[in-house]
């Protein structure tokens, strides 16, 4: 059996206390080393996440931007004004080709071979001629 005089001259640090309360100082700061990791990566996903939505939006805004620019041309105001919302200029008709009852304003309808396209296109610039 050991002598009790010399175990209490031994340091504290090798003692099983002393252990064992370093070993739950470990655990805790392993757990919140682990804790912090994982903060820190679902912050890094929220911001690339984040910075995904800003390059988007920096795209989109660039778009409305080349838009709006288009769209304050008199020209383009005009060409969108007829295409989109099928108006007309004061005196002007608007003529539509139909064919086997299918409208093709619009592409709508069968695809034409080139030489029906370039036969249509001919009988269009007749009909524009006569106007």
């Amino acid at each position: 059996m050991s002598n009790p005089r010399f175990r209490s001259k031994l340091p504290i640090i090798y003692s099983p206390a002393f252990t064992l309360i370093l070993f739950f100082l470990f655990a805790i700061l392993l757990i919140a080393l682990v804790q912090e990791t994982i903060k820190f990566v679902s912050v890094s996903r929220q911001l690339s996440s984040a910075r995904q939505e800003i390059n988007k939006l920096e795209e989109k805004n660039q778009s409305m931007t080349n838009e709006l620019s288009y769209l304050q041309d008199d020209f383009s105001r005009e060409k969108e004004a007829r295409e989109k919302l099928n108006m007309l200029k004061p005196g002007e008709k608007k003529i539509i080709i139909e064919m086997n009852g299918k409208d093709f304003e619009n592409g709508q309808g069968p695809v034409l071979s080139a030489a029906e396209k370039i036969f249509g296109q001919k009988i269009i610039q007749w009909i524009k001629s006569l106007f």
